[in-house]
C-alpha cells in the first residue's frame, strides 16, 4: 500500500506512512471516531500518541480536492458507468453544528466521498450550495470531463430532500 500511495501522492514518506496506518485503522474500526481509530493504529506508539498524530494531521493538512479526485479515479476500478451520490449530514459537536454536503461515487455497496463542503447552518442545502459543491476547485471538471466519463450514461442519486432547482 505504501509503495502505491507514494507513487500517487507527492508527499514526504512520513505523511504517506501516516495515510497507510490511518486508512487501515479506518477500515478496521469502521468508525470516524478519532480516538477509536487511534486504538486501531498499528505500531509501537501509545494510543494517545496516535491520537495526537491524527489530530495534528487534520489540523494542519490542506486538502487538495483535485489530487484526491484524480487518485480515487485511478485507484478504484470503475466500470463504464459511475453512480454519483449526493448526500448531506448534520450533527452537533457540543454547541457547534457540523453540516456536510458530500458528493461521492458508489462502489461495491459503498459511497466513496470525492468532494465535500461544510455548510454554515443547520438543515438542508439549497441549489446554490449544491452548485458550489460541484465547482470546488477543478475536481468536478476532471470527474465530469467527457474523457473521464467516456461511456456515460451513469446516474446521480440524491435524497428527496434535495429539491431540483434551475
Amino acid at each position: 500500500m505504501k509503495q502505491k500511495l507514494s507513487a500517487l501522492f507527492p508527499w514526504n514518506q512520513a505523511r504517506v506512512t501516516f495515510l497507510c496506518l490511518f486508512t487501515l485503522a479506518l477500515i478496521d474500526a469502521q468508525t470516524a471516531s478519532l480516538y477509536r481509530l487511534a486504538q486501531k493504529c498499528k505500531g509501537k506508539a501509545k494510543v494517545d500518541s496516535h491520537y495526537k498524530c491524527i489530530q495534528r494531521f487534520f489540523a494542519k493538512f490542506d486538502f487538495d480536492f483535485d489530487l484526491f479526485a484524480q487518485i480515487i479515479t485511478k485507484l478504484l476500478p470503475f466500470e463504464d458507468k459511475w453512480l454519483l451520490c449526493v448526500d448531506r449530514t448534520n450533527w452537533k459537536l457540543g454547541k457547534k453544528n457540523i453540516n456536510l454536503l458530500v458528493l461521492g461515487i458508489a462502489y461495491n455497496g459503498l459511497c466513496v466521498p470525492i468532494l465535500w463542503t461544510f455548510l454554515d447552518k443547520r438543515g438542508c442545502s439549497n441549489t446554490n450550495e449544491r452548485t458550489c459543491l460541484l465547482s470546488l476547485s477543478g475536481s468536478t471538471a476532471f470527474l465530469l470531463h467527457p474523457e473521464s466519463l467516456r461511456n456515460w450514461p451513469g446516474a446521480v442519486i440524491r435524497s428527496r430532500c434535495f429539491a431540483i432547482g434551475r
